[in-house]
């Protein structure tokens, strides 16, 4: 058999000049097809993304054609990505930079690539500026276009924007999906603004089968995973709301209860007080949180200092209606907040409770800061005085025999007009 040299001149071209073109273009032609694990985000220093970062913005400057360099140009997709998980400190730059892109490609002032196209959906979906430029674009692609978008979805559902992530929903749970692999099942990656969006449909709904499905090891990984963020607060409001609603009590969240586990389980996953899962939580959770934080810092309280048992189950009677707790181990206090008053008992048996207002509680703040024994958080004058509730009562309340039927329930009314 004679050798086919047909290509003899043309392979012989390939000097070491030439090599580092080829390799490109086999990687380009490899991505393109989806052979390439890793699609555009090769390794690249941050460094290098910066400065491709940098040129994409000069580019963009103006209304006339955008013009990059062919490996600028098929790199767009890993740009838009960095630009989301790199510039969190310059958010607004990095938006900007996203949409102008978007914008861009809607005007026809650079050929985005189809892997760009998806990425600026996936990273920019919570910005409007940039939904409505690719909203502009992909209105006028054929469906052949549309096909060529690395998803699991049919092209028609991508013609809507808004409903993207309800048909990423619908396909995620048809395919058995469970709730921290969101992106093996889509490709979607779940700290993405598309992703949040998903996950923020999948826990929205009432609850579900699918959802009752998953194994407690699972929901505990997903929420240490989203820790602070609002798909933790949402996951805490789907698990937590409905009992409430259905008529659960302060005393089913108690600590050691089966239901209180699942309540902690749900606490250790909202992060910082006041972070986007605090908010995704609603009232009804919310509500459910804090009995469990107040039984929780009651049973610690009584239980470390030894003191006597029919305090705290007295303690504990109020947690539907106590608000707020505060321990102040130096002085072997616990304050808790109930309406317009605080209440303040002490560890060690022998001494009285005592009640402020609650802006007599907030002038005490330099006070109650360096507080070392029980008798700094003790101001017995006067012994009489007006309620924020407006009736007379007393500063402090000794734990007489009986206190707990009659003169401490008066007591709490008088300052608070809680009724127990």
């Amino acid at each position: 058999m004679t050798a086919d040299l047909s290509n003899t001149a043309r392979l012989a071209r390939w000097t070491p000049t030439h090599l580092p073109v080829a390799k490109r273009q086999f990687a380009m032609e490899a991505r393109r097809r989806g052979l390439l694990v890793g699609g555009d985000s090769a390794e690249e220093s941050g460094e290098e993304m910066e400065q491709r970062a940098t040129r994409l913005r000069t580019a963009l400057v103006g209304h006339g054609p955008v013009k990059l360099r062919r490996r600028e140009w098929s790199q767009l997709a890993g740009v838009v990505a960095w630009l989301h998980h790199q510039s969190r400190q310059q958010k607004g730059a990095a938006d900007t930079t996203i949409s102008d892109l978007a914008e861009a490609g809607a005007e026809q002032r650079l050929s985005v690539p189809s892997r760009a196209w998806w990425a600026l959906i996936v990273y920019g979906y919570d910005v409007p500026r940039t939904r409505r430029a690719i909203a502009r674009a992909l209105v006028k692609w054929p469906t052949d276009k549309l096909k060529r978008l690395p998803t699991i979805l049919r092209p028609e559902a991508l013609r809507d924007l808004a409903e993207i992530p309800a048909a990423f929903a619908s396909a995620f749970v048809l395919r058995g999906g469970l709730i921290d692999d969101i992106q093996q099942h889509t490709g979607v990656p779940a700290d993405s603004p598309l992703g949040r969006s998903i996950l923020s449909h999948l826990l929205s709904e009432p609850a579900t089968p699918w959802l009752a499905a998953h194994p407690i090891s699972t929901l505990v990984a997903f929420l240490r995973k989203q820790e602070g963020n609002s798909a933790a607060g949402l996951l805490g409001r789907r698990l937590l709301e409905p009992p409430r609603l259905a008529g659960l009590t302060s005393h089913e969240v108690g600590e050691g209860s089966p239901f209180g586990q699942v309540v902690a389980m749900v606490y250790e996953g909202l992060g910082a007080k006041g972070s986007p899962a605090w908010r995704a939580l609603g009232p009804s959770a919310t509500e459910v949180i804090r009995w469990w934080r107040v039984q929780r810092q009651l049973h610690e309280f009584f239980e470390t200092w030894h003191a006597d048992p029919e305090r705290k189950a007295f303690w504990l009677a109020y947690t539907p209606s106590i608000s707020d707790v505060e321990h102040y181990k130096d002085a072997t206090a616990l304050a808790m907040k109930i309406g317009p008053a605080w209440f303040v008992e002490f560890g060690f048996t022998g001494n009285a409770a005592y009640a402020y207002s609650d802006l007599e509680w907030q002038n005490m703040a330099v006070r109650r800061q360096h507080a070392r024994s029980p008798g700094d958080l003790k101001i017995a004058k006067p012994t009489e005085l007006m309620s924020p509730h407006g009736r007379r009562v007393s500063r402090k309340k000794s734990h007489w025999v009986g206190w707990q039927d009659y003169n401490f329930p008066r007591w709490i009314a008088g300052w608070t007009g809680v009724q127990q």
